[in-house]
């Protein structure tokens, strides 16, 4: 994998340290959803490395927290993330949104950052932006989130207003509807 792809790849994991549950990993109001990524693009501003290792982009599995802030009947969301078969204590908050329709079918739309990041000796600097369709209360379908370079010490490998996107899908994962008596 080219360096510009590996490192860009990995902004999809923002540099948060993990919380306990004291410090803010909400266990009411969730849903836990395992996402699988299953496809990538890059912007024509992207470098062509970026651009070809995005096409051939591998599948792979995450697990995300949704928390409905406000209860589960509201629309104010916040969106956590650990790798699937990490501890509950590893998830981090990586962007906020909202819930437009229902759980039975609707959308959320969310956005987070900017976030900072070093890459060998590369500072980056990028935001989140996702959209993604709920179903039946168990599935997310038609997820994209996108990742946007805003600046960059190395603009050859990582040119501001590049986007990289990943596109993914999930399933509720088990029992974890966790509602007002959680």
């Amino acid at each position: 994998m080219s360096r510009p792809l590996a490192a860009l790849l990995f902004l999809c994991v923002p540099l948060f340290s993990a919380c306990t549950e004291e410090d803010g990993i909400p266990t009411t109001h969730v849903r836990d959803y395992h996402v699988t990524f299953t496809g990538a693009s890059a912007s024509s501003s992207c470098p062509e490395a970026m651009q070809t290792e995005a096409a051939a982009h591998a599948e792979y599995t995450q697990t995300y927290r949704i928390h409905y802030v406000d209860g589960p009947e509201e629309a104010t969301v916040d969106m956590y993330w650990k790798q699937r078969g990490d501890s509950d204590s590893t998830f981090s908050f990586f962007a906020a949104g909202l819930m437009t329709g229902s759980l039975d079918e609707g959308n959320f739309d969310y956005a987070g950052g900017s976030y900072e990041e070093e890459r060998g000796n590369d500072q980056l600097t990028y935001r989140i932006e996702g959209s993604v369709g709920v179903r039946f209360a168990d599935e997310l379908t038609s997820g994209s989130e996108d990742f946007i370079i805003e600046d960059s010490s190395n603009t050859a490998d990582y040119p501001i207003g590049c986007v990289y996107s990943l596109e993914f899908d999930g399933n509720l994962a088990g029992a974890t509807d966790q509602g007002e008596d959680s």
